[in-house]
């Protein structure tokens, strides 16, 4: 009998301390804080729309606009989204006029030449606003700058001839924490990159370059065809790159971005079920704390017969997804 009794007491005391690791899990899980980000907000968003991004659960939005807009202008949608409740990232850096090339007047094949009178102004004009969150010193390693891919005597890829490299980038952080020594500063990469084993990540970043580091995992590019890859970029391989940064910088914020957005020929629009499994693929990650989508895009002019991308009216189907999603995780 007292063999009985004991035999019950040890299964009641697995059960209770299974119960405990699980409420402890669930705890600790419920403490990992993840910003939700809404990319490619645009200079001229309304209020109702950047007050329609927070109840959707957005707390952090990213431009792709920067210090060549008027100042007037900045400043009113900074007091827009801070009356949103919104934070925002700025440029620090990824824009093209921070490298010299101002509105297409800039020299044939001009390599990046980094504007450091230019860009301490454009800091010191908008620290001081409250909704400023952190400076976004590079997007991509300068491969969205215009310069060629590929060098025009051929045989040179973009990659020795135009990229922005470590060294430059240490001259950003320098320049920027001179004038902001508070704010997070943050780069942008692809995983392109970061699939290439000739890309050496040590050319470009090192420990405390900046504070976050987003990786943008794009699953919707259709231009060379269906990529299988792409299936597993976000649930397998991303476990790869951020274990690849971990090497480098095991301290540094890794935010992911997903696509949810169109842009043909290159990024078809996902459908519902793709967005939502790149979501809960990303939510898996270990050791992340941000998602990002990519984007909000711009509402056109009547005048404006360029195909462009809005989040609100060609993904209203999309935003749903997001709005469900972020619910589900908070």
């Amino acid at each position: 009998m007292k063999k009985q009794i004991y035999i019950v007491l040890f299964v009641l005391s697995l059960a209770v301390l299974a119960a405990f690791v699980i409420e402890a899990y669930k705890a600790n899980y419920s403490q990992k804080r993840i910003h939700f980000i809404m990319k490619d907000v645009g200079l001229y968003t309304p209020y109702e729309d950047l007050l329609q991004l927070r109840e959707g659960g957005i707390t952090l939005i990213t431009t792709e606009w920067g210090m060549e807009e008027p100042a007037d202008e900045v400043f009113r949608f900074l007091d827009r989204a801070l009356k949103a409740g919104l934070r925002v990232i700025m440029d620090g850096g990824f824009s093209e006029t921070a490298w010299g090339y101002d509105s297409g007047v800039h020299k044939k094949n001009q390599k990046p030449i980094w504007q450091k009178e230019k860009a301490q102004s454009w800091i010191k004009k908008i620290r001081v606003h409250p909704a400023v969150y952190a400076y976004d010193i590079c997007n991509e390693f300068g491969e969205n700058m215009p310069v060629p891919q590929e060098h025009p005597e051929g045989g040179v890829e973009w990659i020795e001839d135009y990229s922005i490299q470590k060294n430059q980038l240490q001259k950003v952080r320098k320049d920027i924490r001179a004038i902001d020594p508070v704010r997070p500063l943050m780069l942008r990469m692809r995983n392109w990159d970061l699939d290439d084993d000739d890309f050496d990540l040590n050319r470009f970043i090192e420990s405390d370059l900046t504070e976050i580091i987003m990786l943008n995992l794009y699953t919707n590019w259709v231009y060379d065809g269906y990529d299988p890859d792409n299936e597993i970029l976000i649930s397998q391989k991303a476990e790869r790159y951020i274990s690849r940064l971990r090497k480098i910088d095991p301290d540094v914020e890794i935010w992911v971005a997903v696509a949810a957005f169109a842009g043909m020929p290159y990024f078809k629009k996902p459908s519902r079920q793709k967005l939502e499994k790149d979501i809960l693929d990303s939510l898996k990650l270990k050791n992340i704390s941000g998602i990002g989508f990519f984007g909000l895009g711009w509402i056109a002019d009547e005048d404006d017969h360029e195909e462009n991308w809005y989040l609100f009216k060609e993904g209203r189907d999309l935003w749903q997804v997001i709005k469900t999603e972020i619910r589900s995780n908070r």
